[in-house]
This record gives C-alpha cells, structure tokens and sequence, in this order.
C-alpha cells in the first residue's frame, strides 16, 4: 500500500526546475552555487587523475640508464692506476705509528 502512495509521488512530482523556483532567490544561489562547485572539484580530479597517468605512463615507457662504471665516474683514479710508476715500492722509510699510552691519572682542573 506505501509503495504505491511512493509510486504515485514520484510519477505526478515536480521537475527539479519547479523545486528551484519555490525556493528563496538566495537559497536559489546558494543550491546552484554548490552544483557549480561540485561540477568543478569534479573535473579538478579527473585532470588530476589525466596528468597522473600520463606521468606514470611516461616514468614506465622510460629506458633505465646505464650504470657509472669506475672510469666514468673517477677519470683521475684510473689515469692514476694506469701508471705504476707514481706508486711506493716499499722501500722508503715507514712512518713512526707508535701510539704513547694516556696518563694513569685524568685530572679535571676546577
């Protein structure tokens, strides 16, 4: 019986057009002021969501890069290894690299 008084509504309801004229010229404004905003946050998110797969399309189409290899990344250190000649034989004096022990006794003036 309900569904029927639901369906009968429904069927002799007024258009949204008509709904918008009985309202108040400034709640009129506000109700299509928020359609207006929906409509654009609506269409904010799908440019969003268009430059993002372009994006991501773009950063998985890329080829990787080429890893440094030792020459390309130190030219100075491979000139350097191509010429024995710059480095000690062992022959010359090894440094002193005694470590005196600390003091017994660490005395904090004060």
């Amino acid at each position: 019986m309900r569904c029927q008084s639901l369906l009968a509504e429904a069927t002799t309801a007024e258009p949204a057009a008509a709904a918008l004229e009985r309202l108040e010229p400034e709640a009129r404004v506000a109700v299509l002021m928020a359609l207006v905003a929906l409509v654009l946050v609506g269409l904010l998110l799908l440019s969003v969501i268009v430059i993002g797969a372009r994006w991501v399309r773009r950063v998985a189409n890329e080829r990787p890069r080429q890893p440094l290899t030792s020459t390309d990344s130190y030219p100075a250190a491979s000139k350097q290894a191509a010429e024995p000649a710059d480095l000690p034989t062992g022959h010359a004096e090894q440094p002193d690299t005694t470590v005196e022990p600390p003091p017994q006794e660490t005395r904090l003036d004060g």
